[in-house]
This record gives C-alpha cells, sequence and structure tokens, in this order.
C-alpha cells in the first residue's frame, strides 16, 4: 500500500512517522513544495541570526533515509484527482496513492490596506523563504512597521528587534497578543518590548501605505492620523488555510477542508489535518491530527477526541507564560481568581464549577493540569473549600482497592 502526504511539517511528519511504525512494509511519500524542514515557531530566532536553517529542524538529519519514506522537495502540488488517486505536481509529474493527507499548513492574508498590495519591502512571516526574504530586506538601522500584534507578529517584531531595526508593533484591538492574554499579562511584554526599544501601538490601525513615485515605503498612517515613518512593512494579520490549489469537488471545503472526528475529508482515502483543516494553527493540535489520521489511514479505527486548541506557551525576553481558553471574561456572570505578586500573576476564569480560562505568567510550575480541566472540561465545584490555585492533580486521582490510580 502507498502513502502520499503533502506538507512536511508538523501534521505530516508525525504522522508519516506514525505510519511507519504501523506499516513497516508499506511504501510512504512526502511531498513539500520547500526543500527543508523547520519549526515555524522557529523563524523570529532565523531572522535575528540566533538560529540557522539547521538548528530550526524537528527532526534528525537522516529521518526519511532512517524511517524508509520518500521525500519530494521543492514540489508544489498543483491539483488533486481524486478519482484517479492521482496528485499532480507544478513539474507535472503525477504521484499516486491509496491512502492520502493533506497537510499544506496556512499562507498569510494581506488586508484591503489602501498602496499596501503594490509596495515595495513589504513581507509575511509563514515560510522560511518569508524570513529568509525578511531578513535580508530588513537591516539594522532601519525602521520597521508590523501589521498585527498577534503571535507571528510578536514573533517578527521582536527577531527583527534582536538584529538592531527599529520595530514599531501596530495591533487593533486594545493590547499586544489579544487571543492568548489580558491587557494585564499583556501589559508585561508592552513593557519589555519599550525597554528592547520597540514602540507599541494597540486601539489603532493602519489606514494607508505611504509611498514615493516608484512604490517604495515611506511609512504608515494609523486611524488616529499619527504618521509612523518606515521602510519596511511585515503584515502579520491573519492566515487562510493553504488549499487554493485544492479544485476537486469530491472534497468539500468550508473555512478549510472539512474533515470529521478520524480526520477523513469527504472523499475516498483522503485525510486532512493541521492549519489546512482551518481548525487550529497551534503545533500540538496539528500533531494530534496528523496522528489520527495516520492510523485511519492504516486501517486502525482512531477518534481525535481532544479538540481543545486555545493554549498557548509564550517566551519573550525571559518573561514565561502559559495562556489556556479565553484571556478575558465573555460577561460579567464569570467569576476571576487573581494571585499576583510583583513577578507572578495568575488568573483563572470559571463559572458554575467550570474553568474556561488561565493565564500564568512568571510562575508556570504546575499549569499543565489546567489544560485538562479546561480542555475535558472537569468540574471543580467538589474543591471549593480549597484554595483554587492549589488545586493539583491528586484533587482528580483516587486508589483501587488493589492498589493502583486511577482517573
Amino acid at each position: 500500500m502507498k502513502h502520499v502526504i503533502i506538507g512536511a511539517g508538523a501534521a505530516g511528519l508525525n504522522a508519516a512517522r506514525k505510519i511507519r511504525s504501523l506499516r513497516p512494509a508499506d511504501e510512504i511519500s512526502v511531498i513539500s513544495a520547500e526543500d527543508s524542514i523547520y519549526s515555524r515557531c522557529l523563524l523570529h530566532h532565523f531572522i535575528s541570526g540566533e538560529r540557522t536553517v539547521e538548528a530550526m529542524n524537528f527532526v534528525a538529519p537522516d529521518f526519511f533515509s532512517q524511517q524508509r519514506i520518500q521525500w519530494l522537495k521543492d514540489a508544489p502540488v498543483q491539483s488533486l484527482d481524486t478519482a484517479r488517486k492521482q496528485v499532480r505536481l507544478q513539474t507535472g509529474d503525477t504521484v499516486n496513492y491509496d491512502t492520502l493527507l493533506i497537510a499544506t499548513g496556512s499562507l498569510a492574508t494581506i488586508p484591503p490596506i489602501p498602496n499596501l498590495r503594490t509596495a515595495n519591502q513589504v513581507f509575511v512571516l509563514r515560510s522560511l523563504a518569508d524570513a529568509k526574504a525578511l531578513a535580508h530586506g530588513a537591516r539594522a538601522g532601519m525602521a520597521a512597521v508590523v501589521i498585527g500584534g498577534g503571535l507571528v507578529g510578536f514573533d517578527a517584531a521582536v527577531g527583527l528587534a534582536a538584529k538592531g531595526v527599529r520595530v514599531s508593533v501596530v495591533e487593533m484591538a486594545d493590547r499586544i497578543l489579544p487571543l492568548q492574554l489580558d491587557k494585564k499579562s499583556a501589559a508585561k511584554y508592552e513593557a519589555l518590548c519599550g525597554e528592547q526599544g520597540i514602540d507599541i501601538y494597540t486601539g489603532q490601525s493602519v489606514r494607508e501605505v505611504l509611498l514615493n513615485q516608484t512604490n517604495d515605503v515611506l511609512g504608515v498612517k494609523l486611524s488616529g492620523n499619527r504618521i509612523i515613518e518606515a521602510s519596511v512593512l511585515v503584515v502579520a494579520a491573519g492566515v487562510r488555510p493553504h488549499i487554493e490549489w485544492l479544485k476537486d469537488p469530491a472534497i468539500k471545503l468550508g473555512k478549510g477542508i472539512i474533515i470529521d472526528e478520524h480526520c477523513r475529508t469527504t472523499a475516498d482515502s483522503v485525510f486532512a489535518a493541521g492549519d489546512a483543516t482551518g481548525k487550529t494553527g497551534i503545533w500540538p493540535q496539528a500533531v494530534k491530527q496528523g496522528l489520527t489520521a495516520a492510523a485511519n489511514m492504516c486501517g486502525q479505527e482512531k477518534t481525535l477526541t481532544d479538540n481543545f486548541s486555545l493554549k498557548n506557551s509564550l517566551n519573550f525576553f525571559g518573561l514565561k507564560t502559559v495562556s489556556l481558553g479565553v484571556p478575558e471574561t465573555p460577561d460579567d456572570t464569570y467569576d476571576v481568581e487573581i494571585y499576583e505578586t510583583p513577578a507572578v500573576y495568575k488568573k483563572l476564569i470559571h463559572k458554575g464549577g467550570i474553568v474556561y480560562g488561565a493565564i500564568f505568567q512568571g510562575d508556570i510550575d504546575y499549569s499543565g493540569i489546567w489544560t485538562g480541566i479546561i480542555g475535558h472540561p472537569l468540574s471543580i465545584s467538589a474543591l471549593n473549600a480549597k484554595d483554587i490555585f492549589d488545586i493539583d492533580y491528586s484533587d482528580f486521582y483516587k486508589m483501587t482497592p488493589d492498589g493502583q490510580y486511577c482517573y
């Protein structure tokens, strides 16, 4: 049997490894548009010069030979024919499959800001090629504006500042990292940004990109009419699944490729995982989807039961933070518990015994239990006599008569 995987990221390569463990004699091919294996989470370290391409590789250098996997690199996909079970590459070559996993990731979106799409020196940060272009185009002493203060934008800002670029970040929300942090925890990073020479503009948007006669960037005008001078722009204003090449009518699309709890698409023998599904943008969930798809590709019935993807671990400027669930209360019917010292900030959002969000900053020890409590979710109603920040794993385990621990 031949298994084909499109995409060499977290979902694709973990699926490939899993298939090899389940089917030692089967044929496996991984198709990727790039010629390197790397963690997208580390691209800002490449921009700053702190990491080489090799140092961003998340598998062993001999992964493909050791796993007996064919790697078709520098091979962008052109189309898919599910009736023939055939993938066509842009080179004109075709690859047949018995089972197929689509794990092509995502692409950056470019918002409709006047002059943005015609400007020179505009960059995004989703791939190694993007990081190489940005590292070459933005040099020490230059000024750059990052449009978007989410994780990707913050990564770009930190990487550029580390190489001596003067950086300004523009974020529409009232704080940076609005999907991960509340105003209090975001303020810590905003203060650290100031110490590193990164200017933060929150509650504002870019109204217009200012250009010279040759379309070189001169700066941006914000919604409040402030002008920020810059010769480089980085756009980090959202992503979309990388599926524009996918035209086969047998595969239904929504925000991404539609999959069921087995990571199957609507086409026979075709599976999908990771950003291409439009379901998650975080590494652990992409891995889980890839492993679930791999098991089902090998005939093992496996269900993805954990769809919790609102979890992030941050470490910028030496300040560690774990964010789980919602960072702010949806309305005033929720209760909020806060523990705070000059160096530590902890916050829990709960209602009716169910915890909906948690932030641990400065001290992330023992925060792992809250992933399970929030993700499942598990009720903490029976623990109301205990300080909520003292809840630990022992509160959810018991010993059976024969001396075994059970959940």
